[in-house]
């Protein structure tokens, strides 16, 4: 079977068009589907009866807080019902509408599903950013200082090129030559005491 895949390969589209003589599946069949997926999460909960055995009210269910996945389960429940409510009534357009919030029903169900996931990729990203913002203070603090070196030892005019002092100050700091001479130059844009037009 053709299919695209997500990047991570988790998600699967087939792109061949249906063989001919296949029934496509109904709203019935997909609310039949859903309904037996949200069941399932409640009954793996152990939510579907209470504690005398009595199986439990959904509706009671889907105004629990907090939002865990059982109750984001019985909220899905909630809105499958209220699609065949309007499927019996014939009323087409609120069908349409129901159906559009069952999709942000089951949405909020995968984000509750992978909640732990997803707070520890953002954490990790807030993370990651602070460590690059301390990073980035380091070489500003660092860049300024071999500017001010680079500036200090040029007025003694040694001989040396100005491309060859600030190699010099870079390898001071494990830098290699390039890095160096992006250094200094980086940093006396903030160096106050700006020399003049340097000569490579």
């Amino acid at each position: 079977m053709t299919s695209v895949r997500s990047p991570k390969g988790l998600v699967g589209i087939s792109t061949e068009e249906a063989s001919p003589g296949t029934t496509p599946s109904s709203i019935e069949d997909q609310i039949a589907h859903w309904r037996n997926y949200a069941r399932a999460i409640i009954k793996a909960e152990g939510k579907d009866k209470d504690k005398d055995k009595k199986t439990i009210d959904y509706v009671t269910l889907a105004r629990r807080a907090p939002l865990d996945r059982t109750t984001a389960a019985a909220r899905l429940l909630m809105q499958l019902r209220r699609v065949e409510i309007y499927l019996s009534r014939g009323d087409q357009t609120s069908v349409a509408r129901e159906a559009m919030l069952v999709a942000s029903a089951v949405h909020q169900l995968a984000i509750i599903d992978n909640e732990n996931s997803i707070v520890q990729w953002l954490q990790n990203n807030e993370r990651l950013r602070r460590q690059s913002d301390a990073k980035r203070k380091r070489n500003h603090k660092r860049d300024v200082g071999m500017a001010e070196e680079f500036t200090r030892l040029r007025e003694r005019k040694d001989g040396r090129s100005d491309t060859k002092l600030m190699e010099d100050i870079g390898k001071k700091r494990h830098l290699k030559p390039r890095q160096s001479i992006y250094a200094v130059k980086n940093g006396l844009k903030y160096f106050v005491q700006v020399p003049r037009v340097l000569h490579e």
